[in-house]
């Protein structure tokens, strides 16, 4: 597999940041829920998942999966972010989270969540970039 362009990896650097700080605002977001029903080691882990799958898949080089499972990967790390961002943004609209204090800062965390969401443009980059290494590779 060809080694990865600069500018690609100045976006998936940038999509790397944008995504963990994301997944800390998720983290502060529904920590005070989570936090009643899940141990902390799974729910560290649960948020963190779309962090964990995208830095230790595109670390390296040169990927060690083929295309078509990278791609895979990457989508459900997308998808993953994005259902407990929605997660946690009806959770605030149905009030099951606790109101703003100085132990629970709402508006940071939510702002970070939301933060994340411009990970989706490196990480939609490196998807058609790979669909096209993907079909060049089985044409």
């Amino acid at each position: 597999m060809a080694p990865r362009r600069p500018i690609l990896e100045v976006l998936l650097l940038a999509g790397y940041f944008a995504l963990l700080i994301g997944v800390m605002g998720q983290g502060a977001f529904l920590g005070p829920v989570l936090k009643q029903t899940i141990p902390s080691l799974l729910k560290a882990t649960l948020i963190t998942l779309p962090w964990l799958i995208v830095f230790t898949l595109t670390y390296c080089k040169q990927y060690f999966l083929p295309a078509r499972i990278l791609r895979f990967s990457l989508l459900f790390a997308m998808s993953w972010f994005a259902l407990l961002a929605i997660l946690a943004e009806s959770l605030l609209a149905l009030g099951q989270l606790p109101p703003e204090s100085p132990a629970y800062a709402l508006t940071p965390a939510r702002c970070a969540m939301h933060f994340g969401w411009l990970s989706f443009f490196s990480l939609s980059r490196l998807y058609a970039d790979l669909g096209k290494l993907q079909s060049a590779a089985s044409a």
